[in-house]
């Protein structure tokens, strides 16, 4: 069940950016604002993403995490509700999409721990593997924000099931020869953890804190990581943001064309290699570091093919005023 949830949750989340990002031209235009003002809106997901990404990673894994899934998804349904009709009033698209990131922001990192933590070893890698308006309303022609209501529908109500579930799941056993005293011992933890827990206090939890902070901060191995994972992830992001413009722009396409083909095209090719990276991992029981080459080789696999783009040249569209006089010449 609570694999199912977080797959409705990862859609309704992966929905309402594909939208923002389809949307670029039309907020453009209907707001009358710059590229560089659209990027910043969109930009505002990670914005209040990174606002609380700390926080929740470390407390969250505290407290009951499908809950606080639950409570994520809705303030993310609810940013996506934000709609404003004023060309002056951009800002409310800002604030909403930060809400939207805010919102988010459980998802990703309690989601997978729990099912890390309580997935049979092995497994988890592929287990991540009402508005007033009448039809008749001219409201409807380029009705952008129409997507983000769809969008935040499906995640108010994915959600739901996440209130339902349990703080821990009976997590599979390890197959092990009988004996006599396992039960005993493992009684004996239980009730030390137990003690060890309640033992613990708003300071101490704060001090743990700082203190992981510290020390995840002063690992250069991670340090290395986060700076690569930053720099590859705001290249994606700045080549998705702008790519649907560039297509409609370049290639005289409409924006639900442009939407259309890139569905077509990076759907199916995103979900097949998520499950067919998890299935590899599985099967062949990588390591960390065999999962680590695996990376480095998908990746400059990828960069390979990056590099393609080069041999594409398109000319520029005529412009009056620009690239041309007003009389054609």
């Amino acid at each position: 069940m609570f694999l199912a949830a977080l797959s409705l949750s990862f859609i309704s989340k992966t929905l309402s950016a594909i939208i923002m990002k389809g949307s670029i031209t039309q907020i453009e235009r209907r707001f009358d604002i710059s590229s560089s003002t659209v990027g910043l809106i969109d930009g505002s997901f990670e914005m209040g993403n990174l606002l609380v990404i700390l926080f929740v990673s470390y407390f969250g894994a505290k407290l009951h995490r499908p809950k606080l899934i639950g409570i994520g998804c809705f303030v993310m349904g609810i940013g996506s509700w934000e709609k404003e009709s004023g060309s002056h009033m951009w800002i409310y698209i800002l604030l909403g999409n930060m809400l939207r990131g805010i919102g988010e922001t459980p998802i990703t990192p309690l989601g997978i721990s729990y099912i890390d933590d309580f997935a049979k070893e092995g497994h988890s890698s592929f287990y991540l593997g009402t508005i007033r308006i009448t039809p008749k309303d001219s409201r409807w022609v380029g009705a952008w924000w129409l997507g983000f209501l769809v969008a935040g529908i499906i995640s108010i109500i994915s959600s739901i099931p996440f209130f339902f579930l349990p703080k821990n799941l009976d997590k599979p056993r390890k197959e092990k020869k009988a004996s006599v005293s396992l039960p005993v011992q493992n009684e004996e933890k239980s009730q030390m953890a137990h003690l060890i827990k309640q033992g613990q206090n708003v300071s101490e939890t704060v001090a743990g804190f700082f203190q992981s902070l510290k020390n995840i901060l002063t690992n250069p191995l991670y340090v290395i990581t986060l700076v690569l994972t930053l720099l590859q992830a705001s290249s994606h992001i700045g080549i998705i943001t702008y790519v649907f413009k560039y297509v409609e722009q370049q290639y005289g396409q409409s924006a639900s064309e442009t939407s259309i083909l890139f569905g077509f095209i990076t759907i199916p090719t995103f979900a097949s290699g998520v499950f067919t990276g998890g299935y590899i991992i599985k099967k062949f029981k990588f390591t960390l570091v065999g999962i680590a080459k695996f990376s480095f080789c998908s990746h400059m696999l990828s960069f390979l093919f990056h590099l393609l783009n080069f041999a594409l040249i398109c000319e520029n569209k005529s412009v009056a005023g620009l690239t041309l006089t007003y009389d054609g010449f």
